[in-house]
């Protein structure tokens, strides 16, 4: 064993590469940094025992122990970003120098760095993978050798739910300084100034760290510094669990004491030492092949006639492991592999689907072939003029490292501006030779429009290539992109691929397994920059379980988005920040399309569609508050149009169809059928938290009042086919159910809102007034009930009783009310007194309505006698038959003369005459029961002669209590033809075998007879094949 030190090192400058100790048969180096105010030898000591030196190489005999030492003193002004990455640089080259010497240049290395020695680690790391030809070339060796590396107390990355300045890196190394430093002046500026470049550098190093083994020690001690008691660098800081080979390894020590070891039997040295062992007896193998494919890379080099560039993602931020996107990968490999002529193809997508990390996958998996496909691959920045024109700039300087000194090139100098260097890199790739190449142009997402004076906007034609050759990505928002083979990204569909995304980040396992992972993938659904994001929350905060971070987006979007950390691969992008370029592009573009983003904050994601935002409600047209923008948007088509065009453009929103269910034929025994109905627009629910958290911070009433005009209009639009006796084709009913169901989650959106306590309606009552009415009419029961009452409240607050909004909404809750009883199939002697309270206060608030009709004409009116019609229901369905009688005679007297010259009174007449017949049967007056129940038959005979499918529910209800009627006068004969003819109208009215039954009805004896005696059919089917007799004794 060696104990020595390099002669020509000055004992009062320990700076340079040391040997410590070397073991008899050293097949490992392991090399040692120390962070801000440290020391080659006192950093690592206690007592006179360096740990390094003394007890390591006992625990691990074939290694050789260097101690790396540099100017760390924290004078003035000289700690910055070019004071570390010089030191990282001297670093790289010492230790090739001493490797060459000694002839291991492909020993293996395993770095110990202490506290900012590991940001010089990594710099190292990050400088010795940078191309390099000539002399320089085998400084490659750094990086290729390196097999793992210990970090002690180094800081990676800012704390969560930080501000901007307390939360970056540059805060943290300020901290570090602060045990040494008493003053905050000049070197606490520097570092702050520093911290982008310090995120900059772990973007830089995270496409390569992969590569390693990595432990990351923590301190669980505070240390006294400048700020008092605190912990330096903090776990979440000092530890990167979302890599794949990351180990955390906890250290009961302050900064300074951690990389101290008192004995070889302390438990925290032993820790650290057999991690170091079991990297030592695996690295020996794992270098060995990785200097076989470099040898494979430079042979493929010396046969491409000088035009081989080595393989750097610099620049490009990528994730730690990348998941599934297999068939995109396909894609691209089939159009860019393709032999001749220029291949392009455009990712094209939502920002945060992943399109830049498809990029870096296709762009690794060709460099990391055994034969490498491409001779060069370039990757620039193209979000703006300038970040495309300095990654131009970026390959000269690489080009002419690697000595390409070839036509084009000669005249660039590494002093070159970045417009020469797009000239040289341009004249370049053109070569006739040089065809092997691949370009990445990530993020054109505001490429250049003709006509269109825009600065910020990037002609790609100045930065492609001019001769048709070489192959070429680009990732893009914009469906504007007019060039090469598209290939669309979409939102990820398989479950497994997302969990794998959310454990990968997240450092916890997330499987089918977990029903709260598969909760909280499905809540953020294939969207890999929310996942992303959801991982490095979890990550960095393990108190936090699946559970809880899902109950946090669903009740603090915003906060958890702001307070959380930010994701390394996505540059400076967040989950709520992402989409804030294309709101700016947008809104340049055509203001309308940006107020239609911010108006859908109010509907829901999925569906939004023409003939929903056209409104028929005339307060678009007249009333002061509506706005220009709106009036447009939903009074012309066109405008329309051109709006969802440009919110598609940018990615933002995309066509989306609706499917629905249906049959083939009414009335036939045939199963269901998917039927795909072209629809309208959906977004992505993580773009509409955007637009309600960001976009509309803070929600309001205006537009809130807009969102109830549209989805209140429908009112008008649906109004013909609900409701009424009127019969209801098949294809009627198919589309008016599409067209309920696509409402419905908008209304569901809206009702949320006004039931929030922020809502003030104030100027949008009448907007709200028909909001409501469209529950009502659609038959939303227990939203109705709210929001009536809620209409009510304000309209009474107006002290105007003969307002007839006022009417409407008392009608409205009184009908609601009704129909919780119509929807409850229970027997009487249960449904009667349970919803006795809600039908006896539709009552009274029918009488409240009857009573304003009345006031206001001397004689019958439409309006008094229909509000008469439901008073009738709603007395004979409490069984109050004296009621029923007194209402339905007033009906009877008024309307038997003109029952026949107009529609509707002839069906409120018949259905007058119906129910005094029901009540006369209730009353065992059978006799008179069947003079008003044939009376009825009789004009419902007239209105549809024919039986079939277009038969009248009310028919089925009058033929139903003729049966019962017959049966109980004795005429058995009679009662099986009625039971029979309704029976055929049954088949008639069934849609997917439920009775159409758009009014308030009556039970239905003969319906209920066929239940008895077919106990096992479902409650509101019935058979379709064959008539039925009655089966139940009757006989003529």
């Amino acid at each position: 064993m060696a104990n020595n030190e390099n002669s020509q090192e000055s004992s009062d400058k320990p700076y340079g590469l040391k040997l410590l100790t070397e073991g008899e048969d050293a097949k490992i180096d392991i090399v040692a940094v120390h962070g801000l105010n440290g020391h080659r030898d006192r950093t690592w000591t206690v007592d006179d025992c360096n740990w390094l030196r003394d007890y390591l190489v006992l625990d691990i005999p074939n290694i050789r122990v260097f101690s790396w030492g540099y100017d760390a003193n924290t004078h003035g002004d000289t700690v910055s970003c070019q004071y570390l990455y010089d030191h990282a640089r001297q670093l790289v080259s010492d230790l090739t120098r001493r490797r060459q010497v000694t002839k291991t240049l492909k020993r293996p290395i395993i770095f110990i760095a202490h506290s900012l020695g590991g940001i010089i680690v990594k710099s190292a790391l990050i400088d010795s993978a940078s191309p390099k030809t000539g002399p320089l070339k085998v400084q490659r060796d750094v990086k290729i050798s390196t097999y793992g590396i210990f970090f002690m107390g180094t800081p990676h990355q800012g704390s969560p739910g930080a501000t901007a300045v307390k939360g970056t890196i540059g805060n943290l190394v300020k901290n570090i300084a602060s045990i040494f430093a008493s003053t905050t002046d000049a070197l606490y500026k520097n570092l702050e100034e520093n911290s982008e470049w310090l995120q900059q550098q772990q973007a830089q190093y995270a496409p390569i760290s992969e590569d390693f083994i990595t432990c990351f020690a923590y301190e669980t001690n505070k240390t006294r510094t400048v700020f008092g008691d605190i912990e330096v660098v903090p776990k979440h800081s000092a530890v990167i669990l979302s890599s794949r080979t990351a180990q955390p390894v906890a250290i009961h020590a302050d900064h300074i004491n951690m990389v101290k070891f008192k004995s070889r039997g302390d438990a925290d040295y032993v820790g650290v030492a057999e991690r170091l062992a079991i990297m030592a007896d695996d690295a020996s193998a794992a270098i060995d092949l990785r200097w076989q494919g470099e040898d494979r890379v430079d042979a493929a080099r010396d046969k491409s006639d000088n035009f081989f560039v080595r393989f750097s993602l610099a620049g490009a931020y990528q994730v730690q492991d990348f998941v599934a996107r297999e068939t995109e990968l396909k894609k691209m490999h089939a159009t860019l592999n393709k032999k001749k002529g220029r291949r392009t193809v455009v990712l094209q997508g939502l920002g945060g689907m992943g399109k830049t990390q498809l990029a870096i996958a296709y762009a690794k998996l060709q460099a990391q072939a055994d034969i490498p496909v491409y001779s060069g691959i370039f990757w620039l920045n193209v979000k703006d003029q300038n970040s495309a024109k300095q990654s131009y700039l970026n390959i000269a300087r690489q080009l002419l490292q690697e000595n390409h000194l070839t036509t084009g090139l000669k005249n660039f100098t590494p002093k070159g501006s970045a417009e020469q260097a797009v000239v040289a890199v341009r004249e370049w790739l053109d070569l006739q030779q040089n065809k092997g190449w691949l370009m990445v142009f990530d993020n054109y997402d505001n490429p250049k429009r003709a006509g269109i004076d825009d600065d910020t906007s990037v002609d790609i034609k100045n930065f492609l290539p001019q001769t048709e050759h070489g192959a070429v990505v680009v990732t893009t928002r914009s469906m504007e992109v007019g060039f090469g083979h598209r290939i669309q990204i979409k939102k990820l569909q398989n479950p497994k691929d997302q969990l794998q995304i959310l454990a990968n980040t997240s450092g916890r396992r997330a499987d089918e397994t977990d029903p709260d992972a598969l909760a909280l993938v499905n809540k953020l659904d294939g969207l890999p920059l929310a996942l992303a994001t959801a991982g490095a929350y979890l990550e960095q905060i393990p108190a936090t379980s699946f559970a809880k971070y899902l109950e946090y987006w669903n009740d603090s979007w915003l906060d958890v988005q702001e307070l959380g950390p930010r994701v390394p691969s996505y540059e400076d992008r967040t989950l709520y920040t992402t989409w804030n370029l294309s709101y700016k592009l947008i809104k340049s573009r055509n203001e309308i399309a940006a107020k239609l983003l911010e108006l859908w904050a109010y509907f829901d994601y999925q569906d939004l569609w023409w003939d929903f935002i056209q409104t028929t409600y005339p307060i678009s047209i007249i009333d002061p508050k509506i706005p220009e923008w709106f009036k447009s948007l939903t009074t012309r088509e066109l405008i329309f149009n051109n709006a969802v065009m440009v919110l598609c453009n940018y990615g933002l929103i995309e066509p989306a169809n609706w499917t629905r269910e249906t049959q083939v034929e009414p009335g036939h025994a045939v199963m269901p059928r998917k039927e795909t109905v072209p629809g309208g627009y959906g977004m992505h629910c993580c773009v509409h938290s955007w637009v309600v958290y960001v976009l509309n911070k803070p929600l309001n009433n205006n537009m809130l009042g807009l969102a109830l005009v549209c989805v209140g209009s429908q009112k008008e639009k649906t109004v013909s086919t609900m409701g009424g006796p009127e019969p209801c084709k098949q294809s009627t009913y198919n589309a008016h159910m599409t067209s309920l169901d696509r409402w419905t989650p908008h209304a569901t959106r809206c009702f949320s809102l006004v039931s929030s306590t922020w809502y003030n309606s104030d100027g949008w009552e009448d907007a709200l007034h028909n909001f409501t009415s469209s529950f009502v009419i659609t038959g939303q029961t227990e939203a109705a009930v709210q929001l009536c009452r809620k209409t009510l409240d304000l309209e009474e607050k107006r002290k105007k009783e003969d307002n007839p909004q006022l009417i409407e909404t008392i009608e409205n809750l009184a009908g609601v009310l009704m129909d919780y009883s119509a929807v409850n199939h229970e027997p009487p002697e249960i449904r009667i007194p349970k919803f006795r309270p809600k039908i006896e206060e539709a009552v009274q608030l029918y009488e409240r309505a009857l009573k304003f009709h009345d006031s206001i004409s001397h004689s019958e009116n439409g309006n008094s006698l229909n509000i008469v019609a439901r008073l009738i229901k709603a007395h004979l369905h409490v069984e109050n038959v004296k009621a029923t009688e007194k209402m339905a005679e007033r009906i009877i007297q008024s309307d038997w003369k003109e029952a026949r010259q107009e529609d509707y009174k002839h069906l409120r007449y018949v259905e007058a005459l119906t129910y005094m017949g029901i009540a006369k049967e209730k009353q065992e007056s059978y006799k008179e029961a069947e003079g008003y129940l044939s009376r009825a038959m009789e004009h419902l005979d007239a209105i549809w002669p024919e039986e079939g499918e277009e038969w009248s529910a009310q028919t089925i209800l009058a033929l139903g209590h003729l049966y019962s009627v017959s049966k109980a006068l004795g005429q058995f004969a009679k009662a099986t033809r009625f039971y029979n003819r309704m029976y055929a109208g049954i088949q008639g009215n069934m849609i997917n075998g439920v009775l159409l039954s758009p009014n308030l009805l009556p039970r239905n004896p003969a319906i209920d007879d066929w239940k008895r005696s077919n106990p096992h059919s479902k409650m509101d089917s019935y058979p379709r094949f064959q008539l039925l007799n009655v089966g139940t004794g009757l006989r003529d």
